[in-house]
């Protein structure tokens, strides 16, 4: 096997070590509503999607415009410290580009949020496209991939998505992309097994081993 020519990655949980202060975040907004919040597993089964349909799929009923507006104030606040880097992702996406290998970023965070997240990491100049819940359908929908597979001319069979939810495999599945599951986010090792990806790898350190002996 070549190295592909683009490697996707999801952000929360996958490049950056980010699960905790996202739960801490959905903590604020139920209590601000008075309400009890759902527990860590609910939450974390939710991450990758937009959050008015994951407020809306935690808490019918609730008012989700108000929820995604309390949860953006802390998110955007000066004083919420910053989500790092998982270990080995830099040196990760240095190889890539060693390699000449683009990478690109598919969130289920707004466009907003993810441009934050990569100017407070100094970030930007990693990633050659991103696709946010506000540019495509939500995954597992395929809508992410094809729109930057189309942007940087790259065809399926050229491709890798990389993500620690089962949403990111079966986004990648549906789009005729390889993938692997990264664990330390928000996927188990059955969960994430469960959905057929290359293979589970402990976390983005591993990535370049990987691909190495499937040279």
């Amino acid at each position: 096997m070549k190295y592909p020519k683009l490697v996707i990655f999801d952000w929360d949980g996958t490049l950056v070590d980010s699960i905790d202060t996202i739960l801490a975040g959905f903590r604020l907004v139920y209590e601000r509503h008075a309400h009890p919040c759902p527990s860590a597993e609910e939450v974390r089964a939710t991450i990758g999607l937009p959050l008015a349909v994951a407020f809306e799929q935690l808490s019918p009923g609730l008012p989700t415009a108000t929820m995604v507006t309390v949860y953006r104030e802390y998110w955007f606040d000066p004083g919420r410290p910053t989500s790092p880097w998982v270990d080995g992702a830099v040196q990760t996406l240095d190889w890539l580009r060693s390699k000449n290998i683009l990478c690109a970023i598919a969130t289920g965070k707004s466009r907003r949020g993810a441009e934050h997240e990569l100017e407070l990491l100094n970030a930007n100049s990693h990633f050659a496209a991103l696709r946010s819940a506000d540019d495509a359908q939500a995954k597992p929908h395929p809508d992410m991939v094809h729109q930057i597979l189309q942007e940087l001319k790259v065809e399926p069979r050229e491709a890798l998505v990389v993500g620690d939810s089962p949403l990111d495999l079966q986004m990648a599945r549906s789009a005729g992309v390889q993938a692997y599951g990264v664990l330390g986010g928000v996927g188990s090792l059955p969960e994430l097994s469960q959905e057929t990806p290359l293979a589970v790898i402990s976390s983005v350190a591993e990535l370049s081993h990987r691909m190495k002996i499937r040279e």
